[in-house]
């Protein structure tokens, strides 16, 4: 008789489930192991003992199951997968208020050093300050939306066990470390995902990166969103976004996202202006290749320091997208 699998939750690699015999089962007891994977497994072949095997529906075998084992075997289904937020602010808020609402996901547990804040945008999900203690936890997926000192601070670890989708983009910029995200990747058998944010066109970008020649972006915002005194006005960066990424680490994520699904950091070119004038922050995009060209403007009003209104909803909708396994139609 075939053994009974689970299926793989994102990211990590689910064990075979076994059953012990119906003599045993009164202990609510469940032996986990791999293929191969020594005694316990020759002992079933054997069938040592054995008169039934009694069938577990994943519902069923969860309530075997003490707290932390059921981290170790989620089950998979839309309202009880968990994912854990590194950052609580607007976007991180948002993320966490979506997923209640929507039923996505359970928040699993909110990393932020404003611990009254984070138990206010996800109640009864554990709160901590350490970053050190965010790999270890067992979630589906690990949601980063503080900063890029943060982001490169977990983003190995976390990759080791689970898989991550960070919202600050400009941390990759670094190709020592976006290198080392890739291996751990292939190591961990793991993903990173590029959310888009308040990225509008990505998906084209990335189709179509192997024929763009020319991508640029135009970024126009109030010098307090940009961390400037507030008389800044003027072109402040014109250049290749690896450098207005190193500047503006908070500032120029869409700059980062659009270079890491096109043309890279240094063939991408960024330009920054300060307008204190201005109550939008505004991003003009233009891509230019063999028989295409490709004007778009995208500008929203501030919800944050950083933040424009529309990123936070697609936040939500982007990890909602990525941690659900609905079958329906959804977008590719």
């Amino acid at each position: 008789m075939p053994f009974p699998t689970t299926r793989r939750p994102i990211g990590r690699m689910v064990p075979w489930i076994i059953t012990l015999p119906n003599d045993l089962y009164p202990f609510g007891r469940v032996v986990a192991f791999r293929n191969h994977g020594g005694s316990a497994e020759q002992w079933i072949k054997e069938g040592k003992n054995v008169s039934e095997w009694p069938r577990l529906s994943r519902r069923e075998f969860h309530s075997t199951l003490d707290n932390e084992q059921r981290r170790s075997y989620p089950v998979m289904t839309n309202s009880t997968k968990r994912i854990g937020l590194v950052g609580c602010g607007v976007i991180g808020g948002r993320i966490a208020e979506r997923a209640i609402e929507r039923g996505f996901a359970k928040i699993d547990f909110v990393c932020d050093m404003d611990l009254e804040k984070a138990r206010e945008a996800a109640p009864g999900a554990e709160v901590f300050p350490n970053l050190s203690d965010v790999a270890a936890r067992q979630v589906d997926l690990v949601v980063e939306a503080a900063n890029a000192d943060v982001m490169r601070e977990i983003a190995i670890d976390v990759l080791g066990e689970r898989d991550f989708m960070p919202f600050t983009m400009t941390a990759l910029a670094d190709d020592d470390f976006r290198e080392a995200v890739r291996v751990q990747c292939r190591k961990a058998g793991t993903r990173l995902f590029i959310p888009h944010g308040g990225v509008l066109g990505l998906d084209g970008i990335y189709d179509g990166r192997t024929v763009i020649e020319e991508l640029t972006i135009k970024t126009t915002k109030h010098p307090r969103n940009l961390g400037l005194d507030e008389s800044t006005s003027g072109v402040i960066y014109d250049g290749p976004t690896r450098g207005a990424c190193a500047r503006f680490p908070r500032n120029v994520n869409i700059h980062a996202a659009y270079a890491l699904m096109g043309l890279g950091f240094d063939r991408t070119h960024s330009t920054v202006i300060s307008d204190p004038e201005t109550k939008q922050m505004r991003h003009d995009i233009v891509v230019k290749g063999p028989g295409l060209e490709w004007n778009f403007m995208i500008s929203s009003t501030p919800v944050g320091e950083v933040t424009g209104n529309y990123t936070p909803e697609s936040a939500a909708s982007t990890v909602g997208r990525v941690i659900g396994a609905d079958y329906d139609i959804v977008m590719a």
